[in-house]
């Protein structure tokens, strides 16, 4: 934690990118509600691949359409729970992340191929003619009547032909199961590792398409809707921003998390309610408390959040005093004592630094005397001082405490 542009962003981001290339955590997982997050890439800009152990959640879109923040931010949650339904012996602890959100291990997921031709315009693929991409595209179309929108031949050039080859194959498994409003509904249950696409199972094939599409921006997730216990269903896209981000926050990680993964979050308590900042860091625990040699790295401005952390192997750093605090410290501590005595800025009228000046006052003109432990509190006491406004009553307050240990002091 620290002050606004002392470097927490830039940090977590320098952190993610010695991540990516060390090999000591199987994931790297950067997540954020933010639209101006400094995550890297997740992209190799020269493959359009995907890094091999980083994964971004996060408002940063694909493709070559810009989708709003809240539609790339559940996209980007979307891929993880997918890429979990992929592995063939179905390993993931996804019910335990829905019990502790209060939701039943299902979810639906509307998606919809962004790179389909939808003009009646005749086919022209003479833009990209005499490259190996006119020659796959004029396949496409004549053994399985697809027509790849024209807006999408540059993204398709640029990918290595190994890859390009990967995803016209997505293409044809994707063209199959389209529906008449061409677009593709799946409905996933966690507790059985299963995704059936009306009454019949969808195999690992098309997982691995959609994932494919999804990768390099060719597909569009639309919603996700997920079931509330004692609510029923719940668009994640018509969720309130607060529901909509701490949702999408812990759905991502979850759809990435390993054993030794690396989780980088920044600034969760964005568009969250106090209570639910108060509630974030216990989720988070009880969400993955079954993953093995995890490490959470959290930048934050939010009392609530710090206020209940705690637990071995739990620690404050703050980077305006460069110190570092054990989180038992802090926890259940009330907001004015983290703002007064870990975020530098006590606010108007801290009940905390006023609790302190009342106590000491009634101290020394009880003994009538300074002794070195009033002397410290004072000293305390004038540093806070220092960071108070001019018309705060509890300045004023700081300074009377003053003089009367001056008078006693000087007897």
């Amino acid at each position: 934690m620290g002050k606004n542009g002392i470097g927490k962003s830039r940090l977590l981001s320098s952190i993610a990118q010695i991540g990516i290339v060390s090999e000591d955590y199987s994931k790297v997982i950067a997540v954020s509600t933010s639209p101006f997050d400094k995550f890297p890439n997740p992209r190799n800009r020269s493959s359009n691949t995907a890094k091999a152990n980083y994964r971004y959640v996060g408002m940063r879109s694909e493709g070559i359409y810009q989708s709003s923040n809240s539609v790339s931010l559940i996209s980007s949650a979307a891929k993880g729970l997918l890429e979990k339904l992929s592995v063939e012996n179905g390993a993931h602890n996804l019910t335990a992340v829905f019990d502790a959100l209060n939701f039943r291990p299902v979810a639906d997921f509307i998606l919809k191929p962004g790179y389909l031709k939808g003009s009646r315009n005749a086919y022209d693929t003479s833009r990209v003619e005499g490259t190996s991409l006119a020659i796959e595209l004029r396949r496409l179309e004549r053994e399985h009547s697809i027509e790849v929108d024209e807006r999408y031949f540059e993204l398709l050039e640029n990918l290595h032909y190994g890859r390009l080859l990967e995803v016209l194959e997505a293409m044809v498994t994707v063209n199959k199961i389209l529906t008449t409003r061409k677009a593709i509904e799946l409905s996933a249950d966690f507790s059985r590792s299963t995704l059936t696409i009306g009454e019949y199972q969808a195999g690992r094939s098309i997982i691995l398409a959609v994932l494919i599409l999804l990768e390099v921006g060719l597909m569009r997730l639309m919603d996700i809707t997920l079931e509330k216990v004692g609510f029923g269903p719940l668009s994640l896209k018509k969720a309130s921003s607060g529901e909509q981000c701490l949702l999408v926050l812990i759905l991502g990680i979850a759809g990435h998390i390993n054993d030794n993964s690396l989780v980088l979050i920044d600034e969760p308590e964005i568009s969250l309610h106090p209570r639910w900042q108060e509630e974030f860091m216990e989720l988070l625990i009880s969400s993955f408390a079954s993953y093995q040699d995890c490490q959470f790295i959290i930048a934050t401005h939010s009392p609530q959040i710090i206020a209940r952390l705690r637990g071995r192997g739990c620690y404050i750093a703050s980077l305006s005093r460069g110190e570092l605090y054990d989180a038992e410290e802090f926890h259940d501590k009330s907001a004015d004592f983290q703002l007064a005595e870990l975020f530098d800025a006590p606010g108007i009228m801290n009940e905390y630094i006023s609790r302190l000046a009342f106590n000491l006052l009634a101290k020394v003109k009880h003994s009538k005397e300074v002794t070195v432990s009033s002397q410290t509190d004072l000293s305390r006491l004038l540093q806070f001082k220092d960071q108070l406004e001019e018309s705060d009553p509890v300045k004023e307050l700081i300074a009377s405490v003053a003089m009367l240990c001056e008078h006693y002091a000087s007897n």
